[in-house]
């Protein structure tokens, strides 16, 4: 009935309430220009770290072209690259694994919002139903006035017309 209807629209309800105020809460506009950020400093990253990789496979292919009395002390300047290369790769690990963690951690309890939207659209539609129905009951209650109106109207003829027709039965009667 209707309760059952006003208890599922108000669940209905409750779920998209949840929904935005988590959305709200998470302020997403306030973090776009630093998840814009890290995406540049990744993106930046990337292209050094090609270029490291570039110039580390160069060194390498150097020291190997290296006479072997002069690849022990060349060996040492390779391995540094090497150790060198690692380093940035373990710090660049440790900012994207800390960025997202921070986004798992501001996300994992996010509802799906899915749901809500599609209940806000079937809500959006129910109550567009509701409002054309509302319409519809106007017409029909302006309608339905208008019908008792003509009644009345009608009501008062037949009175003049019982009226008039006893004067004439009077002076048809008088006339006789």
């Amino acid at each position: 009935g209707i309760n059952a209807e006003y208890g599922e629209i108000m669940t209905d309800v409750n779920i998209i309430l949840q929904t935005l105020s988590f959305w709200q809460g998470l302020e997403l506009n306030s973090k776009r220009k630093s998840f814009d950020d890290q995406a540049s400093k990744i993106a930046e990253n990337q292209e050094k770290s090609l270029e490291s990789r570039k110039t580390l496979a160069n060194e390498t292919r150097s020291w190997f072209k290296l006479l072997e009395q002069d690849k022990l002390l060349g060996m040492k300047n390779l391995v540094r690259s090497y150790q060198n290369e690692v380093d940035r790769l373990t710090q660049r690990s440790k900012e994207a694994e800390g960025f997202y963690l921070g986004m798992y951690k501001l996300l994992v309890n996010a509802p799906d919002p899915t749901a809500a939207l599609k209940l806000a659209t079937e809500l959006q539609t129910q109550m567009g139903k509701q409002a054309q129905l509302v319409m519809q009951n106007q017409q029909l209650k302006r309608e339905l006035e208008s019908i008792r109106e003509e009644f009345q109207e009608i009501k008062h003829q037949e009175i003049t017309i019982r009226t008039l027709e006893e004067k004439i039965k009077e002076y048809e009667e008088k006339i006789q």
